[in-house]
């Protein structure tokens, strides 16, 4: 952080900083009625990968690394190589789905 203040090129101009006072962050706040010694409480998802721990090369040319491609499934890796299709290309876009749309979004 010390050096983007002084040696930015465009960032602010240290010698014009009127409060010179050094950053201190907040504390974390803790929960502790939120924290249970139960380990019976904690969600247990016991699921396999989808796919094997091997990088995924997509059709368009990119790469997705191997932990997380073995998490995902087709309809998710052709999402993937969408974007990265309109990414390479220059372009931008949004992949989005339906599922709960309708209780999520009211109707007239």
């Amino acid at each position: 952080m010390e050096y983007f203040l002084t040696h930015a090129a465009d960032g602010p101009n240290p010698a014009s900083r009127t409060d010179t006072r050094p950053y201190n962050p907040p504390q974390p706040i803790d929960f502790p009625e939120l924290e249970s010694p139960d380990a019976s409480e904690k969600p247990s998802f016991n699921t396999t990968p989808s796919a094997p721990k091997q990088d995924l090369l997509l059709p368009s040319g990119g790469t997705v690394p191997a932990p997380i491609a073995q998490w995902l499934r087709h309809y998710q890796v052709e999402g993937v190589d969408f974007m990265y299709s309109l990414w390479k290309s220059g372009r931008g876009g949004i992949l989005g789905d339906d599922m709960g749309l309708g209780s999520s979004v009211p109707y007239p």
